[in-house]
C-alpha cells in the first residue's frame, strides 16, 4: 500500500471478498484520488477511483434476496442522516 495524503491512495492487488468468500472485487492496482477530506467528520470527498484490470463479479446466490454487493453498501450507508445518498446500481 503506497499513501501519499492528501491525495492519493494507492492498493496493488486489492480483493474484496463476498459473504461466501467468493470474489466480489479484485483489481491488479486500486488508486484513489481524494479532493478533499474532514478528519472530524470522518469523510473523504473522492475524486476518482481508478481501476486496473478489474473483475468483478455481482451475483445472487440460492435462497438469498439480495445480492452479494448489497452487504457492502449497507456497511457503507450513512445512517446518521435522513438524507443518505445510495449508489444506483
Amino acid at each position: 500500500m503506497d499513501v501519499k495524503f492528501p491525495k492519493n491512495i494507492v492498493l496493488k492487488g486489492l480483493l474484496i471478498e463476498d459473504l461466501h468468500q467468493d470474489t466480489l472485487l479484485f483489481s491488479e492496482t486500486f488508486q484513489i484520488n481524494i479532493n478533499n477530506y474532514s478528519l472530524n467528520r470522518n469523510r473523504f470527498y473522492i475524486n476518482s477511483i481508478q481501476l486496473e484490470k478489474p473483475v468483478v463479479k455481482i451475483k445472487y446466490y440460492q435462497k438469498e434476496t439480495v445480492s452479494n454487493l448489497q452487504f457492502i453498501l449497507d456497511y457503507f450507508e450513512d445512517t446518521t442522516s435522513n438524507n443518505a445518498v445510495k449508489p444506483d446500481l
